[in-house]
């Protein structure tokens, strides 16, 4: 799947200045009423729409018979979203940012005890680099286990290999995925492998999660790998399921949205059931405030790069929240200086475990690099499909979204890893066939809809286009223009195809042709064809030229 927005680590810029920016979250809020005190949720209520679980595993103290509990309790939220499988560093030229070991290191200085606080993501766990990529985000789950996770919002990366494939990582992860505005068309209800919230007992008070998935999955995914399902308004069934969940027993309702920092935003500010922590994901800001209705919304950025601490006051007499702080880490440090805190080790030997075994499967080195490849930049759209019409040489023209382009290639050798890790999604390489005036039509609509570089802005090759809208012009190779009545062959991927990134080839064509390989597989091809090596580096063999003027 290529979802047509930003990867993790190609914002590295966007989430640092996002930080900068970010509004201070902190005060109080008198303006939810205080509600009857919270009935236990029996087995019956809870069903299969949510389950509660205690951190320690032992019994509320009143329950025990112990001394009454604490009237004032203050709950403790560890937040990340979008890790999109890097669980190594990322390394620039001035920073080390990011991984799982180092990552657990900050939190562990934050007093990070998953025993008596909660740990969650705002989903988008995997795709990314090739570690978590090739083996299907089996090594994050692994991540997230020994982390100790209560639970993650269900993002739409999570469907990159299909429904199965999801329920299967579900099945190996300690802790709980949740959307509670995905259903089956056919039955109405979710689907027996996505749960809707969860009830955890923390510091003795009931925590209510519920996960919200962004609708435009349907959109940010290979069609068939949603096939069947419908995601609901995220403002309407929040509307529905706050009340449902404070009903079962929730005492404080977190929501886990995978959907951007503005929109949830707005839903904070417009819902009719308050939630008490909004943790928004899949933009990959790293911003927080407090929204009018008094509820904190934070977004954690990406790549686990930055996280979020949250601390909530709850008051027993009142049955509520009545104090909240938000506070934001950026996991990074001078590439040049010491690390400020000790990775965790167990992290450390679990990443380098699934870092040897893709070693032996991609470690072949194909090419060289004197100064590697920028993302985003016209250099890497155009390394991709000049690759594509290069090994396939009866196409007229190559169509590429951004969204599908993830990480810049670094200096040095260029191993099968490193065009994996900038091309990590599951798509197949098309060919469609389509007039100069269909062709057109999707050039049109996707420089009219996405930023230069957004997700489904179009890389090319065999042509350029300047304009918009109406003046669009699309010149093919050598200045000679499009004829509009003419049929070309376009290679485009399947996402594309299926209408991904609003791309119209699908309904254009439908008799397209499926050309038996992975999008990535001609770029290695092609690559270990040049034979580039230090004195005749990859960037002597492509072009770097914008290809939109």
């Amino acid at each position: 799947m290529t979802r047509g927005g930003s990867s993790g680590r190609g914002l590295v810029v966007g989430i640092v200045a996002a930080s900068a920016i970010a509004l201070v979250a902190c005060g109080s809020d008198d303006s939810q009423p205080a509600k009857e005190p919270a009935q236990d949720a029996s087995a019956d209520a809870l069903g299969d729409a949510g389950e509660e679980a205690s951190l320690d595993g032992s019994p509320d103290s009143e329950e025990a018979g112990l001394d009454a509990p604490e009237p004032i309790v203050e709950l403790t939220v560890f937040a990340t979203s979008d890790e999109h499988g890097w669980l190594q560093p990322y390394t620039d030229s001035a920073q080390i940012l990011g991984g799982a070991a180092n990552v657990m290191g900050w939190m562990a200085k934050d007093g990070l005890d998953v025993s008596k606080h909660l740990l969650v993501s705002s989903g988008d766990n995997w795709a990314g680099p090739a570690i978590s990529s090739y083996f299907r985000g089996e090594p994050v789950v692994q991540a997230f286990n020994l982390m100790g996770y209560h639970a993650s919002a269900i993002g739409n990366h999570e469907f990159d290999w299909g429904q199965e494939v999801l329920g299967l990582r579900m099945g190996e992860a300690h802790h709980k995925y949740l959307s509670a505005n995905i259903r089956q068309e056919s039955t109405g209800v979710a689907p027996d492998f996505i749960q809707r919230y969860l009830i955890v007992p923390v510091q003795g008070v009931k925590v209510g999660l519920i996960g919200v998935t962004a609708p435009s999955t349907v959109t940010a995914t290979t069609p068939k790998n949603v096939a069947g399902l419908v995601f609901d308004n995220i403002r309407e069934t929040l509307d529905a399921v706050v009340p449902e969940v404070r009903g079962a027993g929730a005492e404080v309702v977190v929501v886990l949205a995978h959907e951007d920092y503005l929109p949830m935003i707005l839903v904070a500010e417009t819902t009719t059931s308050k939630a008490d922590l909004i943790l928004a994901g899949h933009g990959h800001v790293l911003a927080h405030t407090i929204a009018k209705s008094g509820t904190p919304v934070a977004s954690s950025g990406s790549g686990w790069m930055a996280y979020t601490l949250a601390k909530l006051t709850y008051d027993r007499m009142q049955g509520k929240v009545t104090a909240s702080t938000v506070e934001q880490r950026e996991v990074s440090y001078d590439s040049a200086g010491p690390n400020p805190v000790e990775p965790n080790p167990e992290m450390e030997s679990l990443v380098e475990e699934w870092q040897t075994k893709l070693d032996a499967l991609m470690g072949e080195t194909i090419g060289y690099t004197e100064t590697g490849i920028a993302y985003p930049s016209w250099a890497m759209g155009n390394w991709a499909c000049d690759a594509w019409l290069a090994m396939v040489p009866d196409a007229d023209v190559a169509v590429q979204n951004f969204g599908g382009l993830r990480q810049p290639v670094a200096k040095g050798p260029i191993t099968k890893q490193t065009v994996f890790d900038v091309m990590p999604f599951e798509n197949r390489l098309m060919q469609v066939q389509v007039t100069g005036a269909q062709l057109l039509e999707n050039i049109k609509m996707a420089v009219g809809k996405y930023v230069i570089f957004g997700g489904g802005y179009p890389a090319v090759g065999g042509m350029t286009f300047t304009g918009t809208g109406d003046a669009l012009v699309i010149t093919l190779e050598g200045g000679v223009p499009l004829d509009l009545a003419k049929t070309y062959k376009v290679l485009i991927n399947d996402y594309m195809y299926g209408g991904g990134n609003n791309y119209l080839f699908g309904t254009q064509d439908p008799n397209a042709t499926d050309l038996g390989m992975n999008y990535r597989d001609p770029v290695i091809a092609w690559t270990e064809q040049l034979g580039s090596s230090s004195t005749d580096p990859l960037e002597s063999h492509v072009d770097p030229a914008p290809r939109n003027q």
